[in-house]
């Protein structure tokens, strides 16, 4: 404390305000941060249910036009045409899009003990769409799940084994697959994304919004330190003067400039009545 009450006004002033901005700015910035963590997490299920959305709707959709083009080319199956699309719509991005299934055929739409938990879960309809932070593979990554039903169209392939494309039967085997009813959630479909790029987004723009706010505060504290020396400050200084040289016995120094009538003013006005009383004073002494 005693280095504190040596300090000059304006070093105390600029003290204080940089301890209350830097306060406020932590606070607002640990606040923005959370709410920048949530906007971003918020796009990126965003994102990814837009994904497994149109994923979806374009296997819907081909699984309603193609009727036996499948069997004589496999890339017109539904579910392929759609893992294909899905491929082309990630590709140069971070998002990665998987199938699976309970009754897969393919086995790299198996599912883990994650997705097993889901897929009861879509099963029985408790809800059709989930997300979560996931361990995968030694990192964290943020998976969405997105039920599939099976409409009436798919029961044209999924029905029997005789009602599917030859070289799927060729590849697969007729194990798993088969036997769907309509309306059932029979898959689901995942778009994951690894945290690391969620944060790195919340980030960037919390470092961007850190930037802009600590150059408003940095303007303000210029701002009121000006506003501090030009009203309080100097005239304090005058006032200072003045003392010093009555004190010394000069009672020609000039009156301090009064314009207005505000605290400050008023003190001003005092120290010119002060001056002149003493002036007085020490001219009557001399007779």
């Amino acid at each position: 404390m005693p280095r504190f009450a040596n300090l000059k006004l304006g070093a105390k002033f600029n003290l204080i305000m940089s301890l209350l901005l830097i306060s406020l700015f932590l606070a607002a910035a640990i606040l923005t941060y959370k709410r920048e963590q949530s906007l971003v997490n918020r796009v990126a299920i965003d994102n990814a249910r837009s994904i497994a959305r149109q994923i979806v709707e374009t296997r819907d959709y081909m699984s309603s036009v193609v009727k036996g083009e499948p069997d004589n080319n496999y890339n017109l199956v539904p579910q392929v045409v759609a893992t294909n699309v899905a491929k082309r719509m990630t590709a140069g991005s971070d998002y990665y899009v998987r199938q699976v299934s309970l009754r897969n055929r393919n086995p790299n739409n198996r599912p883990d003990d994650f997705e097993t938990a889901q897929l009861k879960l879509f099963a029985a309809k408790t809800t059709l769409e989930t997300s979560s932070i996931v361990a995968q593979k030694g990192r964290e990554v943020f998976r969405y799940m997105l039920a599939m039903t099976a409409e009436k169209s798919c029961l044209e392939c999924h029905s029997t084994p005789a009602a599917a494309p030859p070289e799927m039967i060729a590849l697969y085997g007729t194990a798993n697959g088969f036997g769907w009813k309509e309306d059932e959630v029979i898959a689901a479909q995942i778009v994951s994304v690894p945290v690391s790029v969620t944060v790195a987004m919340a980030d960037r723009a919390f470092r961007q919004l850190a930037t802009s706010v600590a150059i408003v505060a940095a303007v303000t504290l210029v701002l009121l330190n000006l506003v501090l020396v030009l009203t309080v400050i100097r005239p304090v200084s005058r006032f200072a003067a003045m003392a010093d040289e009555i004190s010394k016995g000069n009672m020609d120094v000039p009156e301090l400039p009064v314009g207005g009538h505000d605290e400050i003013s008023v003190l001003g006005e005092a120290f010119n009545r002060m001056r002149r009383s003493l002036a007085a004073a020490m001219k009557l002494l001399e007779k």
